[in-house]
């Protein structure tokens, strides 16, 4: 039986998984985790915990305790933070038989950063923005253009640059930030999701538009072989055996990839309902399953996200992290003195 432990379930992505894993998994025993008490689906999980943060010393306490404590089998960290913290702990995992849903280390060094992620690219024949760090750019720029910071989250401090004033401005404030030439238009954006399991890879495009704290709010089919393409290419030169989202504008005649997430992505729901299990067959791939069929979708099927309520039914097992692993015991007292 899985028992499988979701962290961020606050979140979009993750509440996104939690409906996969429900309606395909009946059989598997759910565990939450997040800074927040109250969450979506809060009736559906055996146990929710409340845990410090991910920059808090007490976080990886709080998980390994869990972990061992509710003997979990699968550990499905779904923020970048906190995929990195269990990238740097997969010793414990494996010493402890728990399944790992997390990408390669190679995916993993290159795609949270969005200046690797355009130089690894670039140097494998494919098409990227120009980018920039601070330390390095040109005399002459071309306006407008994007700054962001290079490890971040969704669309979380991107800004359009419109002059020099404004570059320089927003360089300040974004910390380690990353520029990018702005291509494109908003409609002409598309987010391809990728999954392998070391073999066969299977792709699924979207043209998509954000909204509500920039989530996917619509999506639409978008099939073309040359998005196909790039992802396979991305796919093999990553060794990919998991999932990963990349995200593209497309300008004069070409695709250009500007992100790569490294982990599910929120369109997992929409995904999800149009046969593109990817979430499921992650999991499947680490337990040595089978990994469903897949038939691709028809092109210029639509999906868009609303807004829903979420009635949660009393009584509910929260724990908080003090519950979970107590603080040590306090050292004892030095001997008397003679």
């Amino acid at each position: 039986m899985k028992r499988i432990l979701i962290t961020g379930t606050g979140g979009d992505v993750a509440t996104g998984i939690v409906k996969c894993i429900l309606s395909e998994m009946s059989e598997a025993v759910l565990f939450s985790c997040d800074i927040k008490s109250i969450i979506p689906y809060l009736n559906k999980f055996e146990k929710h915990f409340i845990i410090p943060r991910y920059e808090d010393e007490n976080y990886w306490l709080a998980i390994q305790a869990i972990c061992l404590e509710h003997k979990i089998t699968h550990f499905f960290p779904t923020t970048e933070p906190e995929i990195l913290i269990a990238n740097k702990h997969r010793i414990f995992f494996n010493d402890n038989n728990i399944l790992l849903v997390i990408n390669n280390e190679q995916i993993l060094d290159i795609a949270t950063s969005k200046y690797k992620t355009a130089l690894f690219l670039k140097n494998n024949g494919i098409c990227v923005p120009d980018t920039y760090l601070p330390s390095d750019l040109p005399d002459i720029l071309e306006y407008p253009l994007i700054v962001k910071p290079d490890f971040g989250r969704g669309s979380a401090s991107v800004v359009k640059i419109n002059n020099y004033d404004e570059l320089k401005s927003v360089l300040k404030n974004i910390p380690s930030p990353v520029i990018q030439k702005y291509i494109g238009t908003e409609e002409q954006e598309f987010t391809v999701g990728v999954f392998s399991d070391g073999q066969t890879t299977r792709t699924i495009s979207f043209r998509r538009r954000l909204g509500m704290g920039n989530m996917s709010v619509f999506v639409e089919i978008a099939q073309d072989t040359k998005l196909d393409n790039i992802a396979h290419t991305i796919s093999n030169i990553f060794h990919l055996k998991g999932s990963i989202n990349i995200q593209l504008r497309y300008f004069n005649d070409s695709y250009y990839v500007f992100e790569i997430n490294p982990r599910i992505s929120s369109t997992v729901a929409f995904r999800h309902q149009m046969g593109f299990q990817d979430a499921i067959w992650w999991l499947q791939l680490l337990s040595g399953e089978h990994i469903k069929d897949y038939h691709c979708t028809k092109s210029g099927t639509m999906g868009i996200k609303v807004a829903e309520e979420h009635i949660l039914h009393p009584p509910f097992n929260i724990l908080e992290y003090s519950r979970v692993c107590p603080p040590p015991p306090p050292p004892p007292p030095p001997p008397a003195a003679n």
